[in-house]
């Protein structure tokens, strides 16, 4: 079936009679554009229309999920992040209220996440760059049915209430382990990740990191959730003078002057 968007292409340049790869190009702009700005100027994506489909599609997650070399590793992403999967993940918000609370963001910080990670791979050559790119990218795969939203709204499902990400994420996860016949230790691994990625069982986490790759997963998933808060919040923030409201989650008033 034609989607919308194949639909008027094909109308606009019959009845305009403007060339249809020149209304294509326009789309894949128009759609670039709209991410850079919810995402971010210098985000690295790009945007292609996918002719089987009918849509434009982006790829920032396909560039780092191309740096992965292990086989089973790249499988468990192209399975999790799949064109038909990877558009409706660009919709997600990655939180309620704290941080990246708003359409896109949870694709935004899985992806800084995983690039942060492997800046410390090398510095620390040792660590499995494969591992943090798929823990980075995996950690927070449960908010996909932990959270919801329509329009401006996000919201918990009932099953994000009663279960939280991390334990559906482990869930999602462990499923796709199972149905590929992943290897250990690995998989255990990335399931590790998943598990410990809040750092301290009072945070959330389920275990403390006992791996060097799910230490380094703790704190930048810490990193980027406080900064892009602290952001956020002195960008909403309407008050006179250097200083914001003061914030309860972080416990302090923020200097923006």
């Amino acid at each position: 079936m034609m989607s919308e968007l194949a639909r008027a292409i094909d109308q606009i340049a019959k009845d305009k009679g403007i060339p249809r790869e020149v209304l294509v190009e326009a789309c894949e702009k128009s759609i670039l554009a709209a991410a850079r700005k919810m995402l971010g100027p210098n985000t690295d994506i790009e945007a292609q229309y996918n002719e089987e489909l009918g849509e434009v599609e982006l790829f920032e997650f396909r560039t780092v999920v191309e740096e992965v070399e292990d086989s089973h590793c790249r499988a468990l992403l192209d399975f999790f992040f799949s064109p038909e999967r990877l558009g409706e993940l660009l919709e997600f918000p990655g939180g309620k209220r704290v941080h990246h609370a708003y359409r896109g963001g949870l694709a935004h910080h899985l992806v800084t996440v995983a690039r942060g990670s492997l800046k410390m791979a090398s510095i620390y050559p040792h660590m499995d760059r494969d591992l943090l790119i798929t823990g980075g990218l995996l950690h927070d795969i449960g908010k996909t049915r932990e959270l919801t939203w329509e329009g401006l709204t996000v919201e918990y499902t009932d099953e994000g209430r009663l279960l939280g990400h991390v334990a559906l994420g482990l869930e999602m996860v462990a499923g796709a382990l199972r149905e590929m016949g992943f290897p250990s230790p690995r998989g255990e691994k990335i399931l590790h990740i998943i598990a410990s990625h809040h750092g301290e069982p009072e945070q959330g986490a389920l275990k403390r990191p006992k791996i060097p790759e799910a230490l380094v997963i703790y704190y930048m998933d810490q990193m980027d959730a406080k900064v892009s808060g602290f952001l956020s919040f002195v960008e909403r923030d309407s008050r006179e003078g250097n200083w914001t409201s003061y914030h309860r989650v972080f416990q302090r008033f923020i200097y923006k002057g």
